[in-house]
């Protein structure tokens, strides 16, 4: 076994999963987030930190174009699995990290994305290309002329930024300066000291000066650089001018409601506007037929999973975690889930530092439930939803008849969602909607593994 094989079989062994859900796919998430952490592996952030891409579900027309982004974004090696039922999501995952081993085909797959990238650089996006013949004076060697005439060429360039012609000559004067232009907001002059001492210049010098003065020039012309957006100016509460960034949360996030799509505008971390939107299965949850008692108890343990794990707790996340997968196994041991709950709720009820966290978040008064269209028992902040979800899994657990109503419906979602989440910052916010327990197809809950 050569280098290359080994130090990929080695990396596969820890490999990161970031999991693309499809709206009412999460008893297929949650498994597959279960099988993941059985294998030793590890559930990716985001596009950037994974080794392979798995899609839970099947997407839609709407979502298959979102789901090649987040793959052009993973980088390699890497795989792409997609997991229709729990039955093969096993068998996907060996193939994935079959895929991660397999050097041959990791390479062509890095070939092909570099010919995708020379591409589209081929076809143009209207910038100029800056760089120089790799014989031309100042490019990593000397020119004919010496070390002085490789520092005028670097004078050369950064009179080519503020617009004077290529054929001008530089004076050597003893003592001359440089006048940046006034709209590069430097209006300085630069002593760039004696002849003799521009003599010690190197080649590498003046192509650097000549670069760094002709993108300084241009800088500003470009305010999407890599088609990545700018901040750009915005009154903030005080009346005061604020950068402001325009970003979108979801429909794909790990702990984030699937098909939730929140845009957000930002000043900082602080969320100043937003919209919310749903995109996926949502629209039919209502065709679909009511989850047991059981699988509701899955499912609300499945929130509580989410918030634990985005409130820093991963002990509290991975107990959650193990009742979740007792309540999603077929046949299910009455028993056991009967202790893990109770265990789970004394381990939360008594974590001062969780109350403290999440104590008076986005409280919301009895009085103005209707008004948010929310169900009566989500009245209070996001320790008491914690709590509330906590009873109502050990209510089902149990067997009890009468449990209170937390599901909101996609409306509500969209019309309450921005109000509740403006003047937070954004981990803020993902507490609180991971405390809401956005669910945007409660009856597509999947089945029993």
């Amino acid at each position: 076994m050569d280098l290359n094989r080994w130090l990929a079989r080695l990396a596969a062994r820890r490999a990161h999963v970031f999991i693309a859900e499809i709206s009412g796919s999460w008893a297929l998430r949650a498994r597959t987030q279960d099988l993941i952490a059985a294998r030793g592996w590890r559930q990716a952030s985001s596009p950037a930190d994974a080794d392979v891409l798995a899609v839970c579900g099947v997407a839609d027309d709407e979502l298959v174009d979102l789901i090649d982004r987040i793959w052009d974004q993973v980088p390699g090696p890497r795989a792409r699995i997609d997991i229709h039922d729990v039955s093969s999501a096993s068998d996907e995952l060996d193939r994935a990290a079959g895929v991660l081993i397999d050097v041959g085909r990791q390479r062509a797959d890095a070939v092909g994305r570099e010919r995708s990238a020379a591409l589209v650089g081929h076809r143009g996006d209207g910038s100029e290309d800056h760089q120089m013949p790799a014989n031309a004076p100042g490019h990593n060697a000397p020119s004919a002329g010496g070390p002085s005439e490789a520092g005028h060429a670097g004078h050369h360039h950064m009179d080519h930024g503020g617009g004077a012609p290529h054929d001008v000559p530089v004076p050597a004067h003893a003592d001359h300066e440089l006048d940046v232009p006034a709209e590069d907001g430097a209006n300085q002059h630069h002593d760039h000291g004696s002849h003799a001492q521009h003599g010690e210049h190197t080649a590498d010098a003046g192509h650097d000066m000549g670069h760094s003065a002709h993108h300084m020039d241009h800088g500003d012309m470009e305010m999407a650089p890599a088609g990545i957006a700018l901040a750009q100016g915005g009154e903030d509460r005080d009346g005061l001018e604020m950068d402001e960034l325009h970003v979108r949360l979801g429909p794909f996030l790990a702990y984030w409601p699937a098909g939730l799509v929140l845009r957000c505008t930002l000043q900082g971390d602080v969320i100043t506007a937003a919209e919310a939107q749903t995109m996926g299965a949502a629209h039919q949850e209502q065709r679909q037929p009511p989850p047991d008692g059981w699988m509701q108890a899955a499912r609300h343990t499945d929130h509580l999973v989410d918030l634990l794990m985005l409130a820093g707790w991963p002990r509290a996340a991975a107990q959650a975690r193990r009742l979740r997968k007792t309540l999603l196994d077929n046949p299910i041991d009455d028993e056991t889930a009967r202790t893990q709950i109770a265990s789970l709720a004394t381990l939360i009820r008594r974590a001062r530092v969780l109350r403290w966290a999440l104590r008076d978040l986005a409280p919301v008064a009895v009085d103005h439930i209707d008004s948010y269209q929310l169900p009566a028992a989500l009245a209070g902040d996001t320790y008491d939803r914690l709590l509330t979800r906590l009873d109502v899994v050990q209510r089902l657990i149990h067997h009890e008849a009468q449990t209170p109503q937390l599901h909101m419906q996609s409306s509500a979602i969209e019309h309450m969602l921005p109000t509740v989440v403006e003047g937070l910052d954004l981990a803020t916010a993902r507490l609180v909607i991971a405390g809401l327990g956005v669910d945007l197809s409660p009856a597509a809950l999947g089945q029993h593994a």
